[in-house]
């Protein structure tokens, strides 16, 4: 093992963990043009950008150097049903009208686009630069389900050892 993969494994949450598997495990979803919201380059997951016709990062924040400088609950600037892919990992709990972004992110997606997303639940507050909330499963369901999505896959992490692991950091 590497330095920069023990470095890696004793330093990264479990959750960054979790998160990088199942990055990982859907790589195939990403095709096509890409909108990266919030993605940041964390954990260890490379993300596919040669294997896609365009990689767009978006992000609100102009110091992280974005392609697209813009805030998800109104991304006025991308032209609806213009993009394949939306990747919003470990975002929407730093937005502060999810509804709104949530919107956004179906009006820009082609008809049969993927949307990826993933939230944190029973995890501390982390600003970045602000931590608005955490919905349940069931708060998620029936606003993805009310906007028009068709959800294929919810995959539930941080049982109780992972969450437990984060608190005491914490």
């Amino acid at each position: 093992m590497t330095f920069k993969q023990l470095k890696y494994y004793f330093r990264s949450s479990d959750r960054r963990k979790q998160i990088d598997y199942l990055q990982k495990k859907y790589i195939s979803e990403y095709k096509g043009v890409v909108l990266d919201i919030g993605g940041r380059d964390r954990g260890a997951f490379v993300k596919p950008k040669e294997s896609v016709e365009k990689w767009i990062f978006a992000d609100i924040e102009p110091s992280y150097k974005p392609d697209i400088i813009t805030d998800v609950a109104d991304m006025k600037t991308i032209k609806p049903e213009s993009i394949d892919v939306v990747n919003a990992v470990e975002l929407f709990e730093h937005v502060e009208k999810i509804s709104c972004g949530l919107k956004e992110c179906f009006r820009v997606l082609k008809p049969n686009g993927t949307f990826i997303m993933s939230v944190p639940f029973l995890y501390p507050i982390h600003a970045d630069p602000f931590d608005f909330q955490r919905w349940t499963y069931s708060k998620w369901e029936k606003e993805l389900n009310n906007i028009g999505f068709k959800i294929e896959t919810i995959e539930i992490t941080g049982r109780f050892f992972t969450v437990r692991n984060a608190m005491k950091k914490h």
